[in-house]
């Protein structure tokens, strides 16, 4: 969010965006190794800077310290830049949390514990299960929290003259009967395509339910992306196994997730959430700002469905990015349906009682973290755990936590004030060349060049 505030000048800066030397020097940072590296592409005799991955796993290749792989280090700018932005707590918790679950995994497997990934991921599967028992917990505590509002809401939507809605989004009875009328069609979808109406609206609220909290990740954790490891598919085969919901829903059901759960990096809601922020800093109408998003987003759909149809008719998903094409829908959704059909899956009481113990620690550091203004771990790095996105975005976070945590030892909050513009630039930088090169490759044929390649 404070990256377009400053480009367009609304945030306070000692001097413009545009015209900041310390902007620009970081954003040259950036530029010049991802430009290096793009050249490579063409002048393959050019040397390259290996930023996109290092990997480390080949150091810990013994037991226990196996049990951390897939470890390695990714230098992303943007996200040095971002982390730089947060709260010292919540950078710290990011990775401590993180190097906190490899140390139960080390311990596990040191104490001869079987140690599998879940489903689709390469998190360890009581791993996830204690974040997904924290996502329900922070998930109810949130509603708790805001209950009062919740409540106003309900009241004005049922035509009582209750709360003031005028500088929302959208006024709360159109919310309301709108979220109504949407999952009505959802579980209906569910039932006529075999899926069973009560196990369509199961999946989907608590798909919902841990979705709100993926928003607040994004927002609040400044994390590019969030992806919940353990999802509400694999926490109801957990609970009821594949006979208890029924191998005849089963195909639909994982449609359903392998569709819309499952490796999820481009969620609308957190980009709404922080465009009606950017609106709200910039003194721009909620509900005028809003239309503008619904515009792009149908623009958006319109072009990038077409763009979609003609890549595959053209030139077909085996030609295409393997894990998008074939990978996703042959391992993933084929493989696993099949499984889940053929074999089936039993209940699993132990990852229920994993659960419990996330959900046990995470009512521990929300109450610690409510009353004691010294406790340094922010709940949200135990959700982020040992995600795939902390897999890949560990090593940025604590570069930018050690360089906030010394300039404002050394340098105070003036130093810190006077740095944000480079910080800002390295962001600029690493986005700005994702698209530069975007637009090279695209008219030259190239193929095979990445800047984010996770």
């Amino acid at each position: 969010m404070q990256l377009p505030l400053q480009m367009a000048g609304v945030a306070k800066l000692e001097r413009p965006f545009f015209r900041n030397v310390g902007m620009w020097l970081g954003f040259a940072i950036a530029f010049t190794v991802h430009a290096i590296n793009g050249l490579r592409y063409y002048v393959p005799w050019l040397p390259s800077f290996n930023v996109h991955l290092i990997s480390l796993d080949a150091y810990f290749t013994e037991r226990p310290f196996r049990a951390i792989t897939p470890f390695w280090v990714r230098i992303l700018f943007s996200i040095i830049g971002l982390a730089y932005l947060l709260p010292l707590e919540l950078s710290f918790s990011l990775w401590f949390c993180y190097f906190a679950f490899l140390a139960q995994q080390i311990v596990a497997d040191w104490w001869g514990v079987p140690l599998r990934n879940v489903q689709a991921y390469p998190v360890k599967d009581f791993v996830a299960h204690q974040m997904f028992g924290g996502i329900l917990v922070y998930a109810l505590y949130s509603f708790w929290a805001t209950k009062e509002h919740w409540l106003t809401v309900l009241r004005r939507a049922l035509g009582r003259n209750e709360g003031d809605d005028s500088g929302e989004a959208i006024p709360y009875p159109v919310a309301v009967w709108g979220c109504v009328l949407g999952f009505s069609l959802i579980a209906l979808w569910g039932w006529k395509s075999g899926a069973s109406l009560f196990w369509t609206a199961v999946l989907f609220a608590l798909y919902f339910l841990t979705h709100l909290v993926a928003v607040r990740l994004v927002c609040e954790g400044g994390m590019l992306y969030v992806q919940h490891p353990f999802r509400p598919i694999n926490f109801l085969l957990a609970l009821m196994g594949s006979d208890g919901i029924g191998k005849r829903h089963l195909p639909m059901l994982v449609l359903f997730d392998h569709l819309l759960m499952l490796d999820n990096r481009s969620p609308l809601m957190p980009c709404i959430v922080q465009g009606l922020r950017v609106a709200d800093a910039s003194q721009i109408n909620r509900r005028q700002a809003t239309s503008a998003m619904a515009m792009s987003v149908l623009a958006a759909m319109l072009l990038s469905y077409n763009s979609y149809l003609r890549l595959m008719y053209r030139h077909g998903g085996n030609n295409l990015h393997f894990w998008f094409t074939t990978y996703y829908t042959r391992n993933l959704y084929c493989t696993w349906t099949a499984h889940l059909v053929t074999a089936g899956e039993p209940a699993n009481p132990k990852a229920l009682i994993t659960m419990s113990v996330g959900a046990a620690t995470m009512l521990w550091l929300l109450f610690m973290h409510r009353n004691f203004l010294w406790f340094p771990i922010a709940p949200i790095g135990y959700l982020m755990g040992a995600s795939w996105p902390m897999v890949n975005f560990w090593f940025p976070v604590l570069t930018a936590w050690g360089i906030k945590a010394l300039v404002l030892r050394y340098g105070g909050g003036r130093l810190y004030r006077q740095l944000l513009p480079f910080f800002a630039g390295l962001i600029f930088g690493e986005f700005f060349s994702a698209g530069f090169w975007v637009i090279v490759d695209f008219f030259t044929g190239v193929r095979g060049h990445v800047i984010f390649s996770f």
